[in-house]
């Protein structure tokens, strides 16, 4: 009787290899539907695409599906044969199957990467997770790297998706991008496609609160991890950036979600100001905080929350809309007068603040420079003041007994808020704490390998 063997080695490089071919073939791809919409194919030119799509498709599950085989080999600490069944489910993803009524999207495959309308709910595969390292602290680095750079990537999370990690044992990584509107605000939802990663109609008002019922991002995230087929009591690992860390400070927060329906073990915010909120996770939670001092998003939020800020703005706004309501002529007559009588009425309503105390008296020309710019929409001014109101000391420091805020000294790109300034930094940072957290993510079962799954969080249209 001849007994079952594998060269894991060799099936971890054909894995590897596969899932890189699945990658080449998911950027023809989305080259293929550029071409056919230059060329005004329309439906023509799906079935070329679709065919390269599913192609992409089975590389990434097969490659998968060698990568779980060696590493159950190498561990030999349950017979193979029992958990291929597992395997296999990993490597298709449960959200990928077809239901009767998705089945039109799964024929005409994948979404555009710019997003589109409608297709709530839509679930597609992506290029998986590979789990490489040479110990649990690199898996981990690894793991919180990629999630981060899949955060500002649109060929794996479009900008109205969210991603799903499917890995062994019931573990999964939910990974969390921010609003798709910070460079270019504009006002109610996206007419290209809805998505709920949205500043003004759904950032703005979470970001008081760790209360999911102030989240609509948070909200749909949760019902499409439950229809995903995310089985009760899972344990995930929350991964998110700039308003997606704040949604997952909120989930995490939330005792029926964490806790009565699945097991938030760990939550990684990056690019939030998320310390208040903090304290409303439950402490068996490890939380990691972490803040590029560069961070113009960050250092805004941090002064946003301030009363002093709170105080800026109402003294500035008050007064302007009350000018621009007036009845009979209009009484601003450009944004230069506008910001000459903002100045004039903020200085001493601001400075008369008790609160404010010396802190003001030293920083009053910042001050009416960020409320001024916060209500006339000039970004560049608010920036800059942002900047002066607030320096974030690098160090780390502690929340309760679960949570650990790590502010660094890092890039400026993108504002310092782009992702590649923090993946810079925790792939490198020594910190003993900061190091710990991240191989505790290796020991909790989420630097493994798994399959990646986009869902489209669109806001329907009766909404």
């Amino acid at each position: 009787m001849s007994a079952f063997s594998i060269d894991t080695a060799a099936a971890r490089r054909r894995g590897g290899s596969l899932v890189d071919e699945g990658d080449r073939w998911s950027a023809d791809a989305a080259a293929v539907r550029e071409l056919a919409e230059r060329l005004r194919l329309g439906w023509a030119g799906v079935p070329a695409r679709r065919a390269i799509e599913l192609a992409a498709e089975r590389a990434w599950s097969a490659g998968t599906l060698l990568r779980l085989a060696s590493d159950a080999a190498e561990r030999a600490d349950v017979p193979l044969a029992g958990e291929v069944a597992e395997m296999v489910a990993v490597t298709e993803g449960r959200a990928t199957t077809p239901s009767f009524g998705s089945l039109l999207d799964h024929l005409s495959g994948w979404s555009p990467r710019a997003g589109d309308l409608g297709g709530t709910g839509d679930a597609e595969l992506r290029s998986p997770y590979v789990g490489v390292g040479r110990d649990r602290l690199d898996r981990g680095r690894n793991l919180i790297a990629r999630a981060l750079a899949d955060t500002a990537d649109l060929g794996q999370i479009r900008p109205d998706e969210f991603e799903i990690v499917e890995l062994r044992n019931d573990r999964y990584v939910v990974v969390l991008p921010g609003v798709i509107d910070l460079s270019s605000p504009h006002l109610w939802f996206d007419d290209d496609h809805r998505s709920v990663r949205d500043l003004d109609q759904v950032a703005a008002t979470s970001a008081w609160s760790s209360s999911v019922a102030d989240n609509r991002y948070a909200q749909m995230v949760w019902e499409e991890i439950r229809a995903a087929g995310v089985p009760a009591g899972a344990s995930l690992l929350l991964v998110g950036h700039s308003f997606g860390a704040d949604t997952a400070v909120d989930l995490a927060a939330d005792r029926r979600f964490n806790g009565e329906e699945f097991r938030v073990t760990h939550v990684v915010a990056a690019g939030y100001h998320v310390d208040p909120l903090v304290p409303d996770v439950d402490p068996s939670t490890e939380v990691l905080v972490v803040q590029n001092r560069r961070d113009v998003a960050v250092i805004g939020e941090a002064v946003g929350h301030s009363q002093t800020f709170a105080t800026a703005v109402t003294a500035v706004a008050g007064p302007l809309l009350a000018g621009v309501v007036l009845p009979g002529a209009l009484v601003l007559d450009g944004i230069d007068s506008a910001t000459a009588r903002a100045r004039d009425i903020t200085v001493g309503p601001v400075l008369a603040a008790a609160e404010i105390g010396n802190w003001a008296l030293h920083r009053h020309d910042a001050l009416v420079e960020l409320a001024t710019g916060a209500v006339l929409s000039d970004h560049d001014d608010v920036a800059s003041a942002a900047v002066e109101l607030v320096t974030m000391r690098p160090g780390v420091r502690s929340i309760g007994s679960n949570a650990v805020v790590d502010v660094f000294d890092g890039g400026a790109a993108g504002f310092g808020h782009r992702q590649s300034n923090y993946i810079d930094h925790l792939t490198t940072t020594t910190e003993p704490a900061v190091v710990e957290f991240l191989a505790s993510l290796d020991d909790a079962g989420y630097a493994g390998v798994g399959t990646a799954i986009a869902i489209d969080i669109s806001v329907p249209r009766r909404d």
